[in-house]
C-alpha cells in the first residue's frame, strides 16, 4: 500500500493529477510462466480491490493497461474497490506502452534468460539489458525503451482528460526500465519489483515529478 500512500499525500499537497506506472497484482506461476493467460490468485484479487479502496474517491481516475489478461483484471479489480468506496472512474483502456513493446522475440528471449539465470539472479539479466549485453535482435535498447514509455506516460498527463488520477497497469520489466533510467534505482541494488509495486509522476509549478516508495520525489530530466 506504500504506492496508496503517496498518492494520498500527493492529493494532500494540491497535486491534482497523476499517473501511476504500477505492475499487475499477483498472479500464477506454472510451468508456462510466461503465458499470457495466468490470471490473478485469490489473494492478488482481494490485493488489488484494497488498492482501489485506498485511493482517493476524488478526483475521477481513468484507467490503462497491457492487453495481457493479469493486467486488465487487476485494473478491473482496482476500479470495483474505488467504485465501492464513492470513488468516480474511467474504465480501462488498453493501452500499447503498457505491454513489453520493446521485446522482438519474447520466445526466444525468455528460453535465454532461464538458461542465464536463476530466479534470485533475475537483476543481473536486466542489468545486462541495460548495459546492451542482449542483441537487440531479442529487445530494443534500454535507454530509447524507456524514453519511449516516459513519453508514453507523459502524453497521458498531459491530455485535456488527464485531470484526477490515471493508473497504468504494466509488467515488472516497464517498471525496472523508469526506475532504473529516471529514480536512478538499479535493479541489482534493490528489492525485485513487487506486484502492485508503482512509481508516480505528477506535475507542480510547470515542472514533471517522479517518486516510489524508495526514492524521494525527483524532478524529471528527460533523455
Amino acid at each position: 500500500m506504500d504506492t496508496v500512500k503517496i498518492i494520498n499525500h500527493l492529493q494532500q499537497a494540491g497535486v491534482d493529477k497523476y499517473v501511476v506506472l504500477m505492475r499487475h497484482a499477483a498472479r500464477h506461476f506454472g510451468a508456462a510462466e510466461s503465458d499470457p493467460s495466468m490470471g490473478l490468485t485469490e489473494e492478488g484479487r482481494q490485493a488489488a480491490i484494497e488498492f482501489g479502496q485506498g485511493l482517493p474517491p476524488e478526483p475521477p481516475v481513468r484507467f490503462f493497461s497491457s492487453y495481457i489478461e493479469r493486467c486488465v483484471e487487476t485494473s478491473v479489480l482496482i476500479e470495483q474497490g474505488l467504485l465501492s468506496k464513492g470513488g468516480m472512474t474511467k474504465t480501462n483502456k488498453i493501452i500499447d506502452p503498457l505491454y513489453v513493446f520493446f521485446v522482438n522475440d519474447l520466445s526466444k528471449l525468455n528460453q535465454i534468460a532461464y538458461k542465464m539465470i536463476g530466479e534470485d539472479e533475475w537483476p543481473q539479466f536486466v542489468r545486462n539489458w541495460f548495459d546492451g549485453k542482449i542483441s537487440t535482435e531479442l529487445i530494443d535498447d534500454a535507454a530509447q525503451a524507456a524514453q519511449t514509455l516516459l513519453n508514453s506516460l507523459l502524453e497521458l498527463l498531459q491530455e485535456p482528460s488527464a485531470y484526477g488520477g490515471n493508473i497504468c497497469i504494466s509488467h515488472d520489466w516497464n517498471l525496472f526500465l523508469i526506475k532504473e533510467f529516471y529514480l536512478g534505482l538499479k535493479p541489482e541494488d534493490n528489492e525485485y519489483i513487487q506486484f502492485l509495486e508503482g512509481v508516480i509522476i505528477y506535475e507542480m509549478h510547470d515542472a514533471f515529478y517522479i517518486i516510489n516508495h524508495q526514492s524521494e520525489a525527483k524532478m524529471l530530466k528527460l533523455l
